[in-house]
């Protein structure tokens, strides 16, 4: 169990990381709400200003590892470990600004549906949520438990990647039904919430070699 400044810190990460999972979530209820109505501008401003308050996190948490004695010799790990997880944010925002700013067919991402675009999406937030329950283990001090939370994150990752080969195929499939230029914006938002899930992996192997080195 850490304590004192140490605590504080992990429980910063822990606010820190928080804010991605909230834009993970909103990638998810992006898509969501452009299949049932086309109206997600609301979800991109909000998104906007979470992404903002990510940054804003990160950069305070990265100045106090930087000029502090914390963790021995692993502030470089926790370092790594914020800006990577600044990556989710990033994405997710890219993602549903496609989504406001191109225009593209409902009627195109309505045939994605029977290859459970949704599915797809909800297995990128549950990597992201099991990353967020490893650092909370990492917080307490549960080495077995953070190991098996690392070991999910690597499962709901390679799920993820399974439902994006059949999305891809699907795209594909349906290409005399689909707009090639939707077909282009549609590929691209799935790859960059695809890396969304990569990016929580990222994050996992960060911790992992965290308690390779010793951390208790």
């Amino acid at each position: 169990m850490v304590m004192g400044k140490e605590k504080a810190i992990l429980r910063d990460i822990y606010e820190y990381y928080a804010t991605q999972e909230k834009a993970t979530e909103m990638l998810l209820e992006g898509f969501r709400r452009y299949l049932s109505d086309g109206d997600v501008l609301s979800i991109y401003e909000e998104l906007d200003a979470v992404e903002k308050r990510a940054d804003d996190l990160r950069r305070g948490l990265v100045d106090e590892l930087s000029k502090g004695a914390y963790f021995a010799f692993l502030s470089e790990d926790f370092i790594e470990l914020a800006n990577t997880m600044d990556e989710i944010a990033d994405n997710s925002k890219v993602v549903v600004k496609l989504l406001v700013e191109s225009g593209v067919s409902v009627r195109a991402l309505t045939l994605l549906t029977e290859t459970r675009i949704l599915t797809f999406l909800e297995a990128v937030l549950k990597s992201v949520r099991m990353l967020g329950e490893a650092i909370d283990a990492l917080r307490k001090g549960k080495r077995g438990p953070l190991l098996e939370k690392i070991r999910s994150i690597e499962l709901y990752e390679e799920e993820a990647d399974g439902v994006k080969d059949e999305l891809i195929k699907g795209l594909f499939k349906n290409r005399g039904n689909i707009d090639v230029l939707d077909i282009v914006i549609i590929k691209e938002m799935i790859d960059l919430s695809d890396n969304v899930a990569d990016i929580a992996e990222d994050a996992g192997d960060i911790l992992l070699s965290v308690l390779a080195k010793g951390y208790r």
